[in-house]
């Protein structure tokens, strides 16, 4: 079974991906195709207080060729044979590099919802296609506690007892102003320290940075 997935630009999606992912990438001049690597993150997504969370696979690959000549992306679970396919996809050019080095990483959003609804674990793929017609692809695995997707946000204290903990503040548009450890910040002083945000949600994050549950949104009072 393969079904095309709509590209999402999706916020929570980009901001999970730009601070967790640490990208090195390899300056590359010539016109093939080259792919470094592909980072899986499984979102547990607590939106909504005393439901169960959405679940989603965010991608991204790094690639040493240039990112704007990227046509397509597909991921597939080769188990059950989902796949998620987008065109011309969201990508992010390598920070602090020359004007000549076109190399980045590009993201995809694969939400299971078109499905069962549950997000299958195992073996995936990862093609990618450039607008010259080449395709390079790399396998990854999904791992993640299924218990997650029966809990709630008030559920998952002793699950989540070994991840680290993330502040992500927001502006009155959503958009992403920090994203900070907690270490010596209590969560009731957050605004106060950073008195800009509008809203904050915590990231509790595991230690292979893999897994990334995000609970409900807390307001500025």
């Amino acid at each position: 079974m393969c079904k095309t997935c709509r590209k999402i630009r999706n916020k929570y999606v980009f901001f999970i991906l730009t601070v967790i992912v640490s990208c090195f990438f390899l300056s590359c001049s010539d016109s093939s195709l080259h792919l470094d690597s592909v980072f899986p993150v499984t979102v547990f997504d607590f939106k909504e207080s005393g439901k169960n969370p959405s679940v989603f696979l965010a991608v991204t690959i790094k690639i040493s060729s240039e990112t704007q000549r990227i046509a397509s992306i597909k991921i597939k679970n080769e188990e059950s044979g989902f796949c998620w396919f987008s065109d011309n996809p969201d990508f992010q050019l390598r920070k602090n590099q020359n004007e000549n080095d076109k190399s980045g990483y590009i993201y995809i959003k694969c939400s299971p919802s078109d499905f069962d609804g549950k997000l299958p674990c195992g073996n995936y793929s990862a093609t990618v296609k450039d607008l010259g017609g080449n395709e390079v692809e790399l396998s990854f695995y999904v791992e993640y506690d299924q218990k997650f997707l029966s809990l709630t946000d008030s559920g998952i204290t002793d699950t989540v007892s070994a991840f680290s903990k993330y502040y992500a503040l927001f502006s009155q548009n959503d958009d992403l102003l920090y994203y900070v450890k907690e270490q010596n910040i209590k969560t009731d002083s957050v605004f106060s320290v950073y008195r800009d945000a509008v809203y904050m949600r915590m990231c509790y994050v595991d230690s292979k940075e893999t897994v990334v549950c995000i609970m409900p949104s807390v307001i500025k009072k």
